[in-house]
Parts: C-alpha cells; sequence; structure tokens
C-alpha cells in the first residue's frame, strides 16, 4: 500500500470497520452502514461485497462490478433411457391434452356422423350421390383445421422435448446484471 501511496503521491487511510452493507430504514428514511459512510461523507470511497440496487443507486455511484454471483436453481433431469418407445412418444404432452385431442376428434366425428345421416334423409337420392351438404363439408373442414394445428403443436412440442436432452450437461448460472 505504500507503494501506491508513493507512485500515486495520493495520502489516503485505510480503515477496515465491520458494518452492514448499508441499507434504508423505512421510518426514519436514512441510510445505514457503508452507504451512510459515502452519504455522510465520512468515507470517499468503500470496497465490500454490496450488491447493485436501484436504491442504492439512487444515493451512491457504483463502479463497473468485478466479480458476478448468481443465484442457480438446479432441477433433477429425468431418466429418459428407461422409457420406452411409446412413452417417449406420448411425453410432449401431458394426459390432460392427450384426453382433450382425443375427445375433440371424437365429438367431431360424431358431428360429422350424426349431420351426414340427418341431411341424407333429407335430400333426393341423386342429389346424395353428387353432393355433400355443406354443414357436413363445414364439419370435415374444422376437423382437418384441427388436426393441422394439433399436428404443430406435437412436432414443436416434440422438437423442443427431444433438444432438451442434446445439452452437454454442464449447468451454468443465470446472471442477471445491468451494464450501462
Amino acid at each position: 500500500m505504500d507503494l501506491i501511496r508513493l507512485e500515486t503521491g495520493l495520502h489516503y487511510e485505510i480503515e477496515h470497520q465491520n458494518m452492514s452493507h448499508g441499507y434504508k430504514n423505512s421510518t426514519t428514511g436514512k441510510w445505514a452502514g457503508l452507504i451512510a459512510e459515502l452519504i455522510e461523507e465520512r468515507a470517499d470511497l468503500v470496497v465490500g461485497g454490496l450488491t447493485i440496487t436501484a436504491e442504492r443507486e439512487k444515493v451512491v455511484d457504483f463502479t463497473a462490478p468485478f466479480m458476478n454471483i448468481g443465484i442457480g436453481i438446479l432441477l433433477r433431469k429425468p431418466d429418459r433411457r428407461s422409457s420406452t418407445a411409446w412413452k417417449l412418444v406420448l411425453l410432449p404432452f401431458s394426459a390432460e391434452v392427450w384426453l382433450y385431442t382425443a375427445a375433440a376428434f371424437l365429438a367431431t366425428a360424431v358431428t360429422i356422423a350424426l349431420l351426414t345421416r340427418i341431411t341424407s334423409r333429407t335430400q333426393d337420392k341423386l342429389d346424395r350421390q353428387t353432393r355433400t351438404p355443406r354443414s357436413v363439408r363445414l364439419a370435415k373442414g374444422l376437423l382437418c383445421f384441427f388436426s393441422l394445428v394439433v399436428v404443430i403443436f406435437y412436432t414443436a412440442s416434440l422438437g423442443s422435448f427431444l433438444s432438451a436432452d442434446q445439452t452437454d450437461g454442464v449447468a451454468r448460472p443465470i446472471v442477471f446484471s445491468r451494464t450501462r
């Protein structure tokens, strides 16, 4: 430290204090700890493990952080090696989604069958052989559209599901930092 003093020509004192990093008292509105030392000009510089918060940035200036420590969240990776092929095919959707999809397909098929039976009684035999009623065509079109939507969502879910297995197994922390 004396070498720094000789090289720079600065006169300074280093004082080690064991106090809180700095918090604002909610009742008085005054700061305590290291932040209070800076605000009340008892210190020109503070070095410590301070977390940069928006509230602290309103009253003091921070340098760029020299070290970031993030909070990590760990999850157990499911063992998919023991899964059968059918399980892997069904995993992209939950059981409820499969149940509702099957119910929707069944309801649409029953609706088409009922519409075909009802409209076939009202048309004469020649017309029935050449034309499909409008209501049946609409129901079939909706079934095709619904099927297309289900296939698109399944493909997207399956793609993300399978690509999640191809990670390298290294846990990386999520770091939230601000840049100026």
